[in-house]
């Protein structure tokens, strides 16, 4: 069989990709005889602990690159992501190129911490002009001297510098996909969906108000939620902003934030100044089995998210694999999904009209909240059914590799 080498963090990796990759691999096994690379010694242990990739062959970075030289010219397939947790990918796609899996376009922040958080200045210069040029060089002086945008990241994606040796390039969007093929000239780029597994039976077979029993909820409430790490991209200022407004033209509500702040203070200050403590719940960092239940115990989910860098919310997916509609702007990769299954806004930070509007109208329309449900789940089963994504993963390794 095919040999197939993974680069990736794997779990227990805090990792929305490192869960993904572990997702495929059963998968991909009827297909190729895998081998996984992470990043050192403590991760190479704990993965070989996981239940589907136990008796697989996993190596750390540098046992891949120093001991296992017969691996190189076999097909490569890279996991990327716009964090630290990626370091070991970038590392060695540098000096074995293969077939990236592009998870965030933009790979700003991972490049900063692989250069400036080490002090390493001249570096970051480096892959800025080798990804933007004369544009990059501008951004890396001025930042050096102390000149420097929060939006920079989001504009300035800093990753033509790994994308422009690859042998392949695969995204989850038709709008990565269109920079891609805009800015990175003569490598192969192919969109396959973000795959969905249901990988929690028992949460699955629960109607929305066992589950919301299970969690000690209201069955007469109107629930609605936001699933993951609480940062101010997520918009929770701007919803809790548009709640603040409006919270008496709703019905009893409760909104659960199924995740943990990134700062308390500054998440229970929001809710002070917009009188919703009565209305939101945040639970903190929990299990994915709860947080499966709390998806599936809601009317509908709120899934904003600006500034972005190009990525594919995991967390979204899981709401519509649930069935569960989801409020999302109309921007970026976010506007790949259709209105049948999300109630699409047009991006705006500022005025929350748009929001106010969805809002009311889903706490307002049972049967069109139960229509996008539905839809949620027929997109589910075909577009992101995981054996058609495997499929179309199998066949483009095959074809980039094929000599």
């Amino acid at each position: 069989m095919k040999k197939l080498i993974i680069i990736s963090p794997l779990p227990p990796t805090k990792s929305g990709i490192a869960d993904y990759v572990y997702e495929q691999i059963p998968y991909l096994r009827n297909f190729f005889d895998i081998y996984c690379v992470v990043k050192g010694d403590k991760e190479k242990e704990l993965a070989q602990s996981l239940e589907d990739i136990k008796d697989l062959n996993v190596f750390t970075a540098d046992e891949f690159l120093n001991s296992n030289s017969h691996l190189h010219n076999e097909s490569i397939v890279y996991h990327v992501g716009n964090n630290i947790h990626h370091e070991h990918c970038i590392d060695i796609s540098l000096k074995h190129p293969g077939i990236i899996v592009l998870h965030d376009y933009s790979l700003h922040h991972l490049v900063t911490e692989l250069t400036l958080a080490k002090g390493d200045a001249d570096g970051y210069k480096k892959i800025l002009i080798e990804s933007h040029g004369e544009l990059g060089e501008v951004i890396a002086d001025r930042r050096n001297q102390g000149i420097y945008n929060e939006l920079i990241p989001f504009m300035v994606p800093a990753n033509l510098f790994l994308l422009k040796d690859a042998k392949g390039i695969i995204v989850h969007s038709n709008w990565s996909l269109m920079h891609v093929k805009v800015n990175v000239a003569g490598v192969p780029a192919v969109k396959i969906p973000m795959h969905y597994v249901d990988k929690d039976k028992t949460v699955d077979s629960l109607t929305q108000n066992e589950a919301r029993i299970k969690l000690g909820i209201d069955e007469n409430l109107m629930v609605f939620s936001s699933i993951g790490f609480i940062t101010p991209p997520k918009q929770i200022q701007l919803t809790l902003k548009a709640l603040g407004k409006i919270k008496d033209e709703l019905p009893d509500f409760k909104f659960i934030l199924v995740g943990e702040p990134f700062d308390k203070d500054w998440l229970n200050d929001i809710i002070e100044e917009n009188g919703l403590r009565d209305n939101v719940v945040v639970t903190g960092f929990i299990s994915l089995e709860d947080m499966h239940l709390y998806i599936a115990s809601s009317d509908f989910s709120v899934s904003l998210r600006y500034p972005s860098a190009g990525e594919t919310s995991a967390t979204l997916m899981r709401s519509i694999g649930k069935g569960v509609p989801s409020i999302i702007f109309n921007y970026a990769s976010y506007s790949d999904f259709s209105s049948k299954i999300a109630y699409k806004i047009k991006l705006d930070t500022h005025n929350t009209m748009y929001l106010e509007n969805a809002i009311k109208a889903l706490c307002a329309d049972k049967e069109m909240r139960s229509e996008l449900g539905e839809n949620c789940l027929k997109v589910i089963s075909t577009v992101h059914n995981v054996e058609n994504v495997i499929e179309k993963y199998t066949h483009f390794i095959n074809t980039i590799y094929a000599n």
